[in-house]
């Protein structure tokens, strides 16, 4: 009797080894199950960001799009012999003028200047912006577009006056007319996740209404 007492007790229960193997394998799936679970947080994070980058490209590119868009061809007659419109493009700057933004409400033109302001370990794709008439530096208001480029680089699309066809331009300056398309090219560095394709902005007002028409060349002649 007292043999089959002891049979039983021994079957009902654990043994020491059977417990430290039990949970050491607790232990190992625990540490397995936390680190997926880690890994999947760390992917989550690098896609949400990711996400929020591409997504501020594409806020700068809807801005540049709208702005550009609506470059006024404010024309300058001070030299009889050489009228052109208030538009100045290099590879790396441009200065037009157009509306006022939005934030700034309804009220007189301004003057933007989008360029690549170099900094010691960065280049950062900035515009500024002040109201046309406005001569005071508190006017001035800038605004970091990109922070950490590799390159800008501007063109213009139209047809210069020495030539025959329209063609792409690295600088459109002194000009009587607008160009016809302004394209936006940006470089990041290599591994930066963040994307940019080629941005074509057609500017949509061709004549200063207070201009004097001529019909003949459907430019402005002057004020």
């Amino acid at each position: 009797m007292r043999s089959g007492a002891r049979v039983r007790q021994t079957q009902a229960g654990f043994t020491v080894v059977e417990l430290l193997v039990a949970l050491t394998l607790f232990s190992l799936l625990c540490t397995l199950l936390f680190g997926k679970v880690r890994f999947g947080l760390k992917a989550w994070q690098h896609g949400l960001a990711h996400a929020e980058r591409v997504d501020h490209s594409m806020i700068v590119q809807n801005l540049l799009r709208r702005i550009i868009g609506e470059v006024y061809p404010t024309f300058i007659t001070d030299d009889p012999a050489h009228p052109h419109v208030d538009f100045a493009g290099t590879e790396n700057t441009l200065a037009f003028i157009g509306p006022a933004p939005i934030a700034a409400g309804r009220g007189p033109r301004y003057r933007f200047l989008l360029a690549a302001e170099h900094h010691e370990a960065r280049t950062d794709l900035v515009m500024t912006s002040q109201p046309e008439l406005a001569e005071e530096p508190s006017a001035v208001t800038r605004n970091s577009l990109l922070t950490d480029i590799e390159h800008l680089e501007l063109s213009y699309f139209g047809r210069a006056p020495s030539g025959d066809a329209a063609q792409w331009h690295r600088n459109w300056s002194q000009q009587s007319s607008l160009p016809q398309l302004v394209r936006i090219q940006v470089r990041f560095h290599a591994g930066d996740t963040r994307l940019w394709p080629e941005l074509l902005v057609a500017p949509r007002i061709s004549a200063d209404v207070p201009c004097t028409y001529d019909t003949l060349t459907k430019r402005c002649r002057g004020r």
